[in-house]
């Protein structure tokens, strides 16, 4: 055994170097808990920011909002995303407090003089992400806002990375409840408008992001201190390569998730108050849309270490079966979830949000149909990341980049904010599309049942009663012809919820004893 084999071996176990992590079953359910409370807190403060802003100025928020989400990774050059995959390799050799201070220090440095770079050219800066000079004001508090949500999306890279996964579903929850509460006082005590919804999300991400570095330090406390020192530059030959790859993909997906924004602001003829309202009438359309994304996301990324677990041991025909049963899964229940949002979007657009948004609530089949498809995507993908190709990934991206810019400059100025939705959509369907062509040269093989599904949701592009007729038929058809699930996916399922039901009544029959 070589000494690096024999360092690793004696620095590895349970005394020297072990981080106290949480177990996939209990971290991962507490998530879906948190992720469930978090995502109705968030649901109802978006309709709060709704019903106190104006078209205009809720624009202008989900602009601001667009270009933070774009600008957060790239000004770091992807090095925090890193974390998750290599913090594990320099832990092991005694060397992650040095891999750590590098690592951090560079990410400082470069997020220091973005920032800089971005306040002198605030100008600029606001050109880019509202269409005009004469909101710099505002590009200065969306700059400082980005300080912070670097150092919050720091934090959490790093507790993910440590599999503190409890943690950082516990600081997801507190942000979404900080910033819930602390803008809808000041939307609520004040006139400051959209400003009020960024010094929100920035007093959220600096608390929690304090918080997330309190538990970072006690996670990585029971490390010993003496360590061996790294060569200079043997933390970024190791992570080179990767972060290349990882901060381009990041960067076509969060462009592409703001192509279309981009377009109206850009590419529709609108002044700045016209493109804003727009947006801003945009942007209700996607409140439950967005929510369905980020779950199929957390998902996804859950979903994604199972996966890597029975590929790495052979088992990939059974990795191809859970990735396709969950596909089909969370088509179906995804979908009914669109068609019962179209039922109560009469209520939503009406009651709770005032009547103001009478073109949000035109939009919302399409938009509901794409941001299904999106999450879908974001599952699909995970068959090329077990084949360790980031090169397709980002491929499939710049594909619906491509489909998405080119039918926006054609519909755009002839069909308004529904032409930019129906490109969007196309260019989401067109990214799906892609993932299982690239999937299938790598030996993926997809059922026509699997296809089907995909299509599912287009359904809901046809409008309400249209889509439960055919949702209706799609699904008792496909059960009935086993093309959707199979009989024994079927009886799984049946076997499981039966489970699951018989703990919950035992759980309220004991409940009810003690009591």
């Amino acid at each position: 055994m070589n000494t690096e084999d024999e360092q690793i071996q004696r620095l590895d176990g349970p005394s020297a170097t072990d981080i106290r992590a949480d177990s996939i079953a209990s971290g991962v359910a507490l998530m879906l808990v948190l992720t469930v409370v978090q995502r109705t807190i968030g649901f109802a403060r978006n309709i709060v920011v709704c019903r106190f802003l104006d078209p205009v100025e809720l624009g202008m928020w989900n602009l601001a909002e667009s270009f933070m989400i774009l600008a957060a990774p790239l000004i770091v050059f992807g090095i925090p995303g890193s974390f998750g995959r290599y913090i594990e390799h320099f832990r092991q050799r005694g060397q992650l407090r040095g891999f750590m201070r590098k690592t951090l220090a560079a990410t400082v440095g470069v997020s220091l003089f973005g920032i800089v770079v971005m306040l002198a050219f605030r100008k600029q800066v606001s050109v880019i992400a509202f269409g005009s000079s004469s909101a710099s004001e505002y590009a200065v508090y969306m700059i400082a806002t980005l300080v912070v949500v670097i150092l919050y999306n720091v934090g959490g890279n790093l507790l993910i990375a440590l599999r503190q996964v409890r943690a950082n579903a516990s600081v997801q929850f507190a942000n979404s409840l900080i910033f819930s509460i602390v803008a809808t006082i000041l939307l609520a005590t004040t006139t400051l408008g959209a400003k009020a919804v960024l010094l929100g999300y920035l007093v959220a991400c600096f608390v929690t992001a304090i918080g997330s570095i309190y538990l970072v330090r006690n996670a990585i406390a029971p490390l010993p201190h003496e360590e061996d020192r790294l060569k200079r530059n043997a933390v970024w030959k190791k992570l080179g390569p990767f972060i290349g790859w990882f901060w381009l993909s990041d960067l076509l997906v969060n462009l592409f998730n703001w192509i279309d924004r981009l377009m109206i602001v850009h590419c529709a003829g609108l002044d700045q108050v016209e493109a804003a309202a727009m947006i801003g009438q945009y942007h209700t359309s996607r409140i439950i849309g967005v929510l369905l994304i980020s779950v199929t996301g957390m998902l996804g990324g859950t979903l994604l270490s199972y996966l890597s677990h029975d590929w790495e041991a052979g088992r990939k025909a059974e990795a191809e079966a859970k990735l396709d049963f969950t596909l089909r899964l969370v088509s179906v229940s995804m979908t009914i979830v669109g068609v019962l949002t179209l039922l109560f979007a009469p209520i939503m657009f009406g009651l709770l949000l005032g009547g103001q948004y009478s073109e949000g609530f035109r939009i919302l089949n399409v938009t509901m149909a794409y941001c299904i498809w999106s999450g879908l995507s974001s599952i699909a993908a995970n068959y090329i990341w077990c084949h360790e190709r980031p090169a397709m990934s980002c491929v499939t991206v710049l594909v619906g980049i491509v489909v998405n810019t080119g039918l926006n400059f054609f519909l755009l100025p002839r069909w308004g904010l529904t032409g930019a939705v129906v490109a969007t959509a196309i260019a989401n369907l067109a990214i799906l599309a892609a993932i299982f062509l690239a999937s299938t040269s790598l030996g993926l093989r997809v059922r026509p049942g699997t296809i089907a599904t995909m299509l599912l949701p287009a359904c809901l592009c046809f409008g309400t009663a249209p889509s439960i007729a055919i949702a209706i038929v799609a699904v008792w058809h496909g059960l009935e012809k086993h093309w959707l699930f199979s009989r024994a996916e079927v009886e799984q399922m049946r076997s499981q919820f039966q489970v699951y039901l018989q703990k919950f009544f035992r759980r309220r029959l004991s409940a009810s004893h003690v009591s």
